[in-house]
């Protein structure tokens, strides 16, 4: 149990927005932008949903007030999904809308597969009017490259990661080799085509992280790094210094146990990943 309140200390910055508020800030000096998520998921009850915007609303607040360079991340089945697309809508609208006029940008996590297309749809549904708003499209599911097509042809602002769920055989694909050989390929397409207004790289993978600088370098874009918080954090500030814009993912929450347990059982790679940063003190 020790190394993983050891492991949780680094991956969430704690239960309370002021903690998620201070990690932010150290961040910031050193260079690196927020991207803060309350963490939670699947609320089916509205009362729920209901308090979960309220936090959102305090955060965006708190980010404001603070004066933090910061970025907000939300869960669509934590804010009405379970219910219906409608309610789920109704309910980012008024954050995404009240981040714009903070001058904070939104961040839509995406989630299990059983919720990609819904996800998509209520994105571009919002985005017409909110250019604030991002959203994360994951490697491994097939569908992906004629997602990305799609949304380029939008000029949607993307963050491309690998993915984190265990997805089935069917529509995804399932050796760490692949989906790294896939991403690479995604991003050689997102440079070499062009379209979207933001490519979000979330990795930890120096290989990827050094092929989006050369692509960078061949066809330049609008483009930032994005990691979680406690991973990776001395090539955090290399590549802050080096010009770059680098963001590291903040969860808090009082279901933080939740979320780290549900992080590493999905993702069993990231227990290498938060082993070696312990050991080697990135």
């Amino acid at each position: 149990m020790g190394i993983l309140i050891h492991l949780a200390k680094r991956w969430v910055a704690g239960e309370y927005l002021e903690d998620a508020v201070e990690r932010a800030k150290s961040a910031n000096d050193r260079g690196i932008s927020g991207i803060i998520n309350h963490v939670g998921e699947h609320n089916e009850d509205i009362a729920k949903i209901e308090a979960s915007a309220e936090e959102y609303n305090r955060l965006l607040d708190g980010i404001k007030q603070e004066k933090i360079d910061s970025a907000i991340s939300i869960k669509p089945t934590q804010l009405g999904l379970m219910k219906d697309v409608q309610t789920c809508t109704k309910t980012i609208e008024p954050l995404v809308k009240k981040a714009a006029d903070l001058g904070i940008f939104v961040w839509m996590d995406m989630e299990g597969s059983i919720h990609t297309q819904q996800i998509i749809d209520i994105y571009k549904h919002l985005y017409k009017e909110n250019k604030n708003l991002g959203i994360a499209i994951q490697t491994y599911l097939f569908r992906t490259p004629e997602d990305l097509k799609e949304l380029s042809a939008m000029g949607a602002k993307i963050r491309l990661c690998k993915g984190a769920y265990n997805e089935p055989a069917d529509i995804a694909i399932k050796r760490h080799e692949d989906i790294r050989k896939a991403y690479a390929d995604l991003l050689e397409m997102l440079f070499r085509e062009g379209g979207l207004e933001l490519i979000a790289v979330a990795t930890h993978d120096d290989e990827l992280i050094e092929l989006a600088m050369q692509l960078n370098k061949e066809h330049p874009r609008n483009f930032e790094f994005q990691m979680l918080m406690g991973a990776h954090d001395k090539r955090k500030v290399e590549l802050a210094g080096e010009g770059y814009k680098v963001c590291g993912y903040i969860p808090y929450g009082k279901g933080w146990l939740g979320y780290f347990l549900r992080r590493l059982n999905e993702q069993k790679r990231d227990i290498k990943t938060a082993l070696v940063c312990v050991i080697k003190g990135d």
